[in-house]
Parts: structure tokens; sequence; C-alpha cells
């Protein structure tokens, strides 16, 4: 009798955790004490938190887990991935006032050897890497082709041609001005920077016959200075 009842407490003691596990749909891990670099959050799957998506519908947490301050990872049964945020809107929603996101960052040849974008073209469109040879942000176009999200940045530098040995004045080679594609705001200056102070501020021309454009005003004609600075997108 007595090693029936033992028998009849053990089964008990080891049935009551799985059927409370059975009801909270709960998985924790956990590591061993102490660990090594303090206390680890509970990670678990479960579909009890509800969450609101854009259209206002409810949908559910399949997988959340908490970070060091404030929200850490949701994944949602609607497919959708939250980073900071427990409503995620979107595929995955990033939400951050303190960090940035960082795509791949890569090289010109490193980029042209991503396998998974090369030996499918069409259906890898829209593939975003930020290539770090020429600082600029790159989608794929599904064409064998990377190009310039926004130019690096969308904006205006100026670029500066020097007045070459034997010329009256600085000259931008036609070709340059077509590939470059300059705004037509120009300076004609004995300074190297542009920020200096110019002779004057002109517009860019190209003489009849001639296969060079240079900085032309009204009142002082042709530059004659050391440097012709001119606006091209960056």
């Amino acid at each position: 009798m007595k090693k029936r009842v033992i028998f009849l407490g053990i089964l008990i003691l080891f049935k009551i955790p799985f059927l409370f596990a059975a009801d909270e749909k709960k998985v924790t891990l956990t590591t061993y004490y102490p660990a090594p670099y303090g206390e680890y959050k509970t990670l678990k799957a479960s579909e009890s938190i509800t969450v609101t998506g854009p259209s206002g519908a409810n949908e559910k947490a399949v997988l959340s887990a908490g970070g060091s301050s404030g929200t850490g990872l949701v994944v949602t049964n609607a497919n959708k991935v939250g980073i900071g945020t427990t409503s995620p809107k979107g595929i995955l929603d990033l939400a951050s006032t303190k960090q940035a996101f960082f795509p791949p960052r890569v090289t010109t040849s490193q980029r042209n050897a991503i396998a998974s974008v090369t030996t499918a073209e069409g259906s890898k469109k829209g593939a975003v890497v930020y290539n770090t040879d020429t600082n600029t942000l790159e989608a794929y176009d599904g064409n064998k082709n990377w190009k310039s999200v926004g130019g690096g940045g969308g904006g205006l530098v100026w670029k500066t041609i020097a007045k070459k040995s034997g010329q009256t004045h600085p000259q931008l080679p036609w070709s340059d001005y077509i590939s470059q594609k300059p705004t037509g705001t120009c300076i004609c200056s004995d300074y190297s920077n542009p920020s200096s102070t110019p002779k004057f501020v002109g517009y860019l021309v190209c003489q009849e016959g001639a296969t060079y454009v240079t900085c032309d005003e009204d009142t002082y004609d042709r530059c004659k200075k050391n440097y012709l600075h001119y606006l091209a997108p960056e």
C-alpha cells in the first residue's frame, strides 16, 4: 500500500506541470545559473498577446522576445516582424530613435559576386546594398545593373577644372560635360577652392566649333583665370 501511494505521488508530481504547460501554451528557455553575462530574458512562443495590425484588425504574436529595455522582437501570425514595436505595420517594421538600419556593406567586386542575385536576375529586383567603394546605396534592377539610390545623397557638389599649360582659360572637355551633367552654374577664380573669392559667377558655355565648355559671363566674357568651378550631381 505504501509503495502504491509513493508511485501515485510521483505520477501526480510529473503530470501537473504538463497539464499547466498545455493550458498556457508557453515555451520558456532558460540558462544555467548564474548566467555568464547576467540575467537572460525570456523567449516565448505563444498566441496570448494581441497586437493591432495596420487595418485595425487584431493579430496574434506567435513569438516575442523582450529586450534589455523596452520592446524587443515580435513575430505575428500575419507574417509580420517588428523590432522595437509590438505592432508591426508591414512585413518588417523597425522602430528606434537611437539606432540606424545597416544594409549589407560590400565593395563593388563583392557586390558583383552576389550569387543570389546574379543567378536569378528578374526575381531579385529591389535587392539593396551599400557600396563602400563609391559610398552609395545601390538597388538591383533585375537586368544585371546596380543603380545608385539617390546618387549617394542626391545633392550637388562643386567640381574643379584647372587651366593647363598653353591654355588661355580652363576648359571642361565636352565628353566630361555630357557624362557629368552639370547644372550650368560656374565660378571663374584664381583659387582652387570654390569657397574663395571668385572673379565672377557665370554659366557654362560651348563656343561654336569647340570641343570643350568654359565659364562665361556677359561682362567678363570667357574665364581667363586659373580655375573653373562648376556644380554637378554628386
